[in-house]
């Protein structure tokens, strides 16, 4: 099932500002986003 494109674009902007403030880093933001946009 694939999930909601929305709830998917939430999740990333999330992980953004997570990657903003340097609680993410670049190399697990760029993994992250990829697994989240492969769900669309």
């Amino acid at each position: 099932p694939r999930r909601d494109p929305a709830d998917i674009a939430e999740r990333i902007r999330h992980l953004g500002e997570l990657h903003q403030a340097g609680l993410v880093t670049d190399e697990e933001f760029s993994v992250k986003k990829a697994e989240l946009l492969a769900e669309l």
